[in-house]
Order: C-alpha cells, then structure tokens, then sequence
C-alpha cells in the first residue's frame, strides 16, 4: 500500500471519527477532542522534524530562520496537495501565514458540517511553536475559511531571547 493511500485512509478515519463524536456527543466535544488532537500532533511532528535535521531550537534567533522552520511543520503532518499555504515576513519579530486550501475544511464541508466545525488554526500554531521551543509570542487570525472568507490569514509577533551580550547596556 502506498504512504499516500495509507494517509487518506487515516484522515479518513479521523473525519469519520470527527463526525461520529459530533453526532453522538456533540459538536463542543467534537471541536475539543480534535483541538486537543491536533496540537499534541503538531507538538510531536514539529518535535520530530527538529530531531530528524539536528536543529538547535536555541539557535533560532530571528524571524527568517523561525519562518523557514515554522513552514517546514505542517509539511511533517500532511501532504503537499493536502495544504496551500505561504509565509510573508511582515516586520523583525512578525509574520503571517496564508492557508488558501485545506483539506479539512474541503471535506467538512462536504459533510454539511462547516457551521458547526470550530478552525483549529491557532491550537495547531501552538503546537508547531511548542516544537520548536518558541516560548513567547502573540497570534491571531484576520480571516478564516471556516467563517466563509477565501483563505486563512493567521498573524505571529514572536519574543526571541535576548543574547547574554545584550544585557549589558
């Protein structure tokens, strides 16, 4: 069986299980279980790309590097056609990240179930900057697909350690 086959029968899975929780459950325990999910997945795929290319998370001090690294996450948990996405630098410590096409929200949708599906956009961000042991930062979203708008715009203002050096002022 092939490694792409095998992931859409996972994530076909996981959306049988999304939709079964919901309609048993409800759909409050069904966005909190796959919150809860997702960022444990990210933290864990995000750790596993660290350990695989031997990054020094210390050593990620500015936006460039975290941006390139922070990227490389979602690319551990799905594949490439899965997910559209981009990064823009905005400023020294800023970024934001465009999702123009998700999976996810494809087959939601195709399942009627969009309105009552909470984006776990922000709890998978948590996850990636847990991997990479970034510890103090701000997000948000401008724009969400689950709300009906054309993409996914989330936004990142990240605190990067201050070098021994730089304390001596």
């Amino acid at each position: 069986m092939s490694d792409e086959k095998i992931y859409r029968f996972w994530w076909l899975h996981d959306g049988a299980w999304y939709q079964n929780v919901a309609r048993r459950i409800g759909f409050e325990a069904a966005n909190d279980l796959n919150k809860e999910c997702l960022r444990y997945m990210a933290i864990r795929g995000t750790r596993s790309y660290v350990r695989e290319n031997k990054i020094d998370t210390s050593q990620i001090q500015d936006i460039e590097t975290l941006v390139y690294h922070f990227m490389k996450a979602p690319k551990q948990l799905w594949p490439e056609e899965w997910i559209q996405m981009e990064a823009t630098i905005t400023g020294p410590d800023t970024f934001d990240v465009r999702l123009h096409r998700n999976f996810a929200v494809e087959w939601v949708k195709k399942a009627g179930t969009l309105d009552s599906y909470e984006c776990p956009g922000l709890v998978l961000r948590e996850g990636y900057f847990e991997g990479l042991n970034v510890r103090t930062y701000e997000q948000g979203e401008r724009t969400c697909m689950c709300r009906g708008d054309d993409e996914c715009v989330f936004w990142a203002r990240v605190e990067f350690p201050k070098h021994q050096d730089d304390s001596h002022e």
